[in-house]
């Protein structure tokens, strides 16, 4: 083998080398992003699904309406709502099931 050869074929170990290295820096700043992200993702979907349900700011509205003296009950009696309308959507989802 040709001394140039041998010079190409050292070089390409070494940039094999250096591209893993990099490929590990980026692995481990994927995982430290791993959870700011998850928590974004969550948010978007928060939003999204707000978004696509606006009988949710309806209700919210009218606690404001209805409570407007007290702002603090509003979190309180919004949170309330919100159990009770998963429950009852998880209830007719489930009743929709068995027909």
């Amino acid at each position: 083998m040709s001394q140039s050869m041998q010079d190409v074929l050292l070089q390409r170990q070494a940039l094999l080398a250096k591209i893993a290295a990099q490929r590990e820096q980026i692995a481990r700043a994927g995982e430290r992003l791993k959870t700011p992200l998850g928590w974004a993702d969550q948010a978007f979907g928060v939003l999204h699904y707000l978004r696509s349900h606006p009988m949710i700011w309806a209700v919210v509205a009218g606690l404001l309406v209805i409570r407007r003296g007290s702002l603090l009950a509003v979190p309180r009696m919004a949170w309330r709502v919100w159990k009770w309308y998963r429950s009852a959507r998880s209830l007719t989802g489930k009743m929709l099931d068995r027909l």
